[in-house]
């Protein structure tokens, strides 16, 4: 998900601020696991799984349902380490096999088409301008900007 705006400047700065993983700002995703995941798995990556690179913060997660052999998750995260949410299933023996970003911070795709924008909602620009680390100027340039959706990606079985 891109902020998109003619005006490169303070936009950019802002972009920079959503997508840098030093601001923190959580990304939410959707996951297809491989498997069904338990609750016992569910609470692992809750309280922060063990990676090569060592452990991760505690996750935001909910299973949103379980179909056939697959499990359906929601997981919220704020590292943004490379490729933490596939590695992050890797460790509580399961593999994604569909992930899709369907927030940064408070903006949030809901039914966007993939390649398609929209503008911003008034209460996602007043959110945004409570986040202290977004200079208001950025944000009143960003709310004429609309939210593009990103594709999604699928893992090779």
């Amino acid at each position: 998900m891109q902020i998109l705006h003619p005006f490169a400047g303070s936009v950019q700065q802002y972009n920079e601020q959503l997508s840098n993983p030093d601001y923190k700002v959580p990304k939410t995703y959707l996951v297809k696991c491989a498997t069904l995941v338990s609750d016992g798995q569910l609470e692992r990556l809750r309280e922060g799984v063990v990676l090569s690179d060592g452990p991760t913060k505690p996750a935001i997660v909910q299973r949103i349902r379980d179909a056939g052999k697959h499990s359906f998750l929601e997981i919220t995260i704020s590292e943004g380490r490379n490729r933490q949410v596939r590695r992050m299933l890797e460790a509580i023996d399961s593999k994604v096999l569909k992930l899709v970003r369907t927030a940064i911070g408070p903006l949030r795709i809901a039914d966007l088409a993939i390649g398609k924008y929209r503008p911003l909602a008034p209460a996602e620009v007043k959110s945004l301008r409570s986040r202290r680390t977004i200079p208001a100027r950025a944000v009143d340039r960003a709310a004429e900007a609309p939210v593009s959706s990103g594709g999604c990606k699928e893992s090779a079985q």
